[in-house]
C-alpha cells in the first residue's frame, strides 16, 4: 500500500488478500470467477483494484467484502494502474483495448450509490461505461502511467506504441518496432519513454523533437526495460544473458557522440502539440557479461550508482553504474528469479528455485538465509521505510519477513558471538584453545 503498512496479493485461486505486516491475514476479497492477475492501489490507498481471467476488474474498498465490478473487456484483463491523482483507473487486456475508468463527475451516475450488506458501504463513484482505448490489433501487454499523472502509455503485441491524454485521447503511434512489446517505463521527469521489444531493439521516445536516435540492434528478445531512479541510465534484461547499460550521451567515455539521427514515421496527433523523439543517450550500449545464463532480474541502487542482477545460473552479481562486474554472490542452490535493493541501498535481496530468501551486504557477505517458503521463491518486494521484505512462492504464499537488523558483519558477529559466549566456557567438549574464540567481540551498543 502507498504508506507501507499494507499488503496485497492476487491469486490463481480467484482471490485477493489484505496482510498485515506480521504476516496476518487481513482480509480476502472473493468475487473473481477465474484467476487475478494484476492489483493497484488508490494513491489514498483506500481502495484495490483488481484485473483478472474472468474479463473484469473489481474495484474493493478495504472497509467491505463488496466489490464494484467493471465489465467491458472481452478477454481476460493483464494490468490495472490507477492514475497519481487517484481519478482514473487504466487496464489492458487480451482483447486488444486498453480502457479508462474515470470518476463519475465525469459521467452519468448510472447504477452508482451504495451496496448494503451488514453495513453501510460509500463506494468511490466509478463511470460503469470506460473510454476505450482502441486501435491495437493485438493483445495490449501493459498500461503504464506517466508520473505526473498527464499520459498513459500502452504496450501492445501489435509492434506499436501508443501514448493517450489521461482522458482517452490518443496523441501518438509510435512505429518502429517490428515484433511485439513488451515492457514500456517512463522516464522519472514523465518527459521520455523507453520501450523493449522481442524485435531485440530498444527504443526511446521523448516529448521534444520529431527525429528519433536509433540504438545499436541486439542479438536477443528484451524482456525489461527500466530507467534509472535519477534518469541516466537504461537498463535492459535479455535473453542472451546480458545486461545492457545506456547512460546519457555526456555520460559516455568522458565525450559526446553525434547521435546517428535518420527521420522517423512519426507524425503528431491531429490537435496536439505533442512530438517525439530520441534523447540523445549513448548509441552502443555497455553490455555487462558474466552470467552463463538467463538474467530473470535487473534492479538499479536507490542512488543509481549500482546494478544488481539475478541469473538462472544460481548466482547474483553486483556491477557498477559503468558495467564493471563488483562481485558475484554465491550461496544459492537454485535460479535466482528476483534481485532488490532495500530502500537505503545498504542490502540485496535474493529470491531463488531453491525455497529460499538471502539477504547480503554491499561487501557480498551473506546476512542470513530466510527458510520457510516450501516451493521457489519468485518475488520479492520491500516496505517502502526497508522494514519489511514480501516474498512469494510458486504455491501462492507470501511470507513478511522483519528487516530489523544490523547489516555490519562485525555487529553481526558480535552478537553471535554474545549468543554463545556461555556455551563456549562452561561446556566440557569444547577444547580450552576454542573458549577464548569470542573474546574482545562485542556487538555494538544502541
Amino acid at each position: 500500500s502507498p504508506d507501507g503498512k499494507t499488503l496485497a496479493s492476487a491469486s490463481r485461486d480467484k482471490t485477493v488478500k489484505l496482510w498485515s505486516l506480521d504476516g496476518s491475514e487481513l482480509q480476502t476479497f472473493r468475487g473473481h470467477q477465474a484467476g487475478a492477475y494484476d492489483l493497484s492501489f488508490s494513491p489514498d490507498g483506500k481502495t484495490l483494484a483488481s484485473a483478472s481471467e474472468d474479463k473484469t476488474i473489481k474495484l474493493w474498498r478495504l472497509d467491505a467484502k463488496t466489490p464494484r465490478t467493471f465489465k467491458g473487456h472481452k478477454s481476460l484483463v493483464w494490468s490495472v494502474s490507477f492514475s497519481p491523482d487517484g481519478k482514473t483507473l487504466a487496464s489492458a487486456s487480451e482483447d486488444k483495448t486498453a480502457k479508462l475508468w474515470h470518476l463519475d463527475y465525469t459521467c452519468s451516475k448510472q447504477g452508482l450509490g451504495e451496496i448494503r450488506s451488514s453495513k453501510t458501504i460509500n463506494l468511490l463513484d466509478f463511470c460503469l461505461t470506460p473510454n476505450v482505448l482502441e486501435n491495437h490489433r493485438d493483445v495490449v501487454f501493459s498500461v503504464s502511467f506517466s508520473p505526473d499523472g498527464k499520459t498513459i502509455a500502452t504496450a501492445s503485441r501489435d509492434s506499436k506504441v501508443r501514448l493517450w491524454s489521461k482522458d482517452g485521447k490518443k496523441i501518438q503511434t509510435l512505429q518502429g518496432h517490428k515484433a511485439g512489446v513488451f515492457s514500456v517505463s517512463f522516464s522519472p521527469d514523465s518527459q521520455t519513454i523507453v520501450s523493449g521489444s522481442w524485435d531485440q531493439a530498444v527504443k526511446l521516445w521523448s516529448f521534444k523533437g520529431t527525429e528519433p536516435q536509433r540504438f545499436k540492434k541486439l542479438r536477443a528478445a528484451i524482456r525489461s526495460v527500466n530507467f534509472s531512479p535519477d534518469g541516466l541510465m537504461i537498463a535492459a534484461g535479455s535473453d542472451d544473458n546480458t545486461i545492457k547499460l545506456w547512460s546519457r550521451e555526456n555520460l559516455c567515455n568522458g565525450e559526446l557522440k553525434p547521435a546517428n539521427l535518420k527521420p522517423a514515421n512519426l507524425k503528431p496527433a491531429v490537435g496536439s502539440d505533442h512530438n517525439i523523439n530520441f534523447l540523445p543517450f549513448c548509441l552502443t550500449p555497455t553490455i555487462l557479461k558474466g552470467h552463463d545464463d538467463v538474467i530473470w532480474s535487473v534492479s538499479f541502487s536507490p542512488d543509481s550508482q549500482m546494478l544488481v542482477s539475478g541469473s538462472e545460473d544460481e548466482t547474483v552479481k553486483l556491477w557498477s553504474r559503468d558495467g564493471k562486474e563488483i562481485r558475484t554472490l554465491k550461496g544459492h542452490q537454485g535460479k535466482v528469479f528476483s534481485v532488490s535493493f532495500s530502500p537505503d541501498g545498504k542490502m540485496i535481496a535474493s529470491a531463488s528455485g531453491d525455497k529460499t530468501v538471502k539477504l547480503w551486504n554491499l561487501k557480498g557477505q551473506e546476512i542470513e538465509t530466510l527458510i520457510g517458503h516450501n516451493d521457489g521463491v519468485f518475488s520479492l518486494s520491500f516496505s517502502p521505510d526497508g522494514k519489511i521484505l514480501a516474498s512469494s512462492d510458486s504455491n501462492g504464499n507470501v511470507i513478511m519477513w522483519d528487516m530489523d537488523i544490523s547489516l555490519d558483519f562485525n555487529d553481526l558477529l558480535g552478537r553471535a558471538c554474545n549468543w554463545v559466549g556461555d556455551y563456549l566456557k562452561h561446556n566440557a567438549e569444547i577444547d580450552e584453545s576454542d573458549r577464548t574464540l569470542c573474546h574482545g567481540i562485542k556487538p555494538k551498543s544502541k
